[in-house]
């Protein structure tokens, strides 16, 4: 009798840790998700400061090449 509680506390321990396990790994996943995201935007707001410079200083080209010499 006492060694099958002791076996199932033990299978209880074993099955305990490896959710706490599980759990630790999907929370480091959804960490390791959300840092890629903001890296994504980022990336995506600077290409936009990129483009909206470039355009800004395509206009300014047009503008100077149109001007009278």
């Amino acid at each position: 009798m006492a060694a099958s509680v002791a076996a199932a506390v033990a299978v209880a321990v074993v099955l305990a840790g490896l959710a706490r396990a599980q759990r630790r790994r999907r929370d480091r996943e959804h960490k390791e998700q959300q840092a890629r995201w903001a890296v994504q935007e980022r990336i995506a707001a600077a290409a936009a400061h990129h483009d909206a410079v470039l355009e800004e200083y395509g206009a300014h080209l047009v503008d100077c090449m149109a001007a009278p010499a």
